[in-house]
């Protein structure tokens, strides 16, 4: 597990939004997809794996998704 280096923090939008997925015959399945969006400057060396700490919790980042606009999500769980 590698801490994304930024002693300074990074800027960006934190979105914890749930979810709630039918997957047949009435049953659901609900969870929380945290992501953080930022500038792909920012977290150029991010990787699966890596661990960033937002509001004292530490998430895993699962999924690194480059936009191509200059704009990265990553996708986390805690």
């Amino acid at each position: 597990l590698r801490t994304l280096p930024r002693a300074d923090g990074i800027f960006g939008i934190f979105n914890k939004d749930y979810a709630l997925a039918a997957i047949g015959d009435g049953v659901g399945v609900g969870s929380n997809d945290p992501r953080f969006i930022c500038r792909t400057s920012d977290v150029s060396s991010a990787a699966n794996g890596d661990a960033i700490v937002v509001n004292s919790v530490t998430y895993t980042v699962r999924n690194v998704e480059d936009d191509g606009t200059g704009i990265t999500t990553l996708v986390l769980e805690a």
